[in-house]
């Protein structure tokens, strides 16, 4: 599974015209694969995820920053009804605020740094070709 999905990759990076061709596959003959299918899917799963954070790393780290920031201005949003409605400032969530904000800006700018990496490293890449 794995190394078809690595072809796959392949291909499209290529520019390569993919087309399905039918076949048979026979599951009732045993002890095919010395593997757990449920921990061989996954390990393939990672491997498109770890593909995919190589080549498209402001996609990845940045939109989790974003997701991060957007959850760190909720509780801000939250703090700040809390703190008018109160006089109260809760601390707990204060400091929850603070850090899931500011891990959401520094997963957003390691998303762009290394997108210009990425950049910087295809334009390379292409000289050399």
């Amino acid at each position: 599974m794995g190394a078809g999905s690595e072809i796959l990759i392949q291909a499209k990076n290529h520019n390569l015209k993919i087309v399905e061709i039918p076949i048979t596959v026979r599951y009732d003959i045993k002890n095919t694969s010395s593997k757990n299918p449920w921990r061989h899917g996954f390990g393939v799963l990672i491997d498109l995820l770890r593909d995919f954070e190589y080549k498209r790393p402001l996609h990845v780290f940045g939109g989790i920053g974003i997701i991060t920031l957007g959850i760190g201005i909720g509780i801000g949003w939250w703090v700040i009804k809390s703190y008018t409605a109160s006089g109260f400032l809760p601390l707990g969530p204060t400091l929850l605020m603070i850090l899931i904000f500011i891990i959401g800006i520094f997963t957003t700018f390691t998303g762009i740094i290394l997108h210009s990496i990425a950049q910087l490293f295809d334009r390379l890449k292409t000289k050399e070709e």
